[in-house]
């Protein structure tokens, strides 16, 4: 079985959703390290959910830089 996607990259939306798509590995990689780095927090015990709510959006913040990653619009 073969799926062939094509998209017109000279258009916006197009192209907008072409990276969304030939990022998804980054994405699911980005996604697993945050998993794991919450299940160390957990085992490690830490508590003030705030702290922890920070390290989360700024490990996220960092990964997606890393990889070249960005929300989309």
């Amino acid at each position: 079985m073969k799926a062939i996607l094509e998209y017109n990259l000279n258009n916006p939306e197009d192209k907008e959703v072409f990276n969304i798509a030939s990022k998804a590995m980054e994405w699911s990689i980005l996604v697993w390290d945050i998993d794991q780095m919450l299940r160390s927090k957990i085992k490690n015990g830490h508590t003030s959910h705030e702290v922890i709510l920070q390290e989360i959006r700024n490990e996220l913040n960092f990964q997606m830089e890393e990889n070249g990653l960005q929300f989309p619009k």
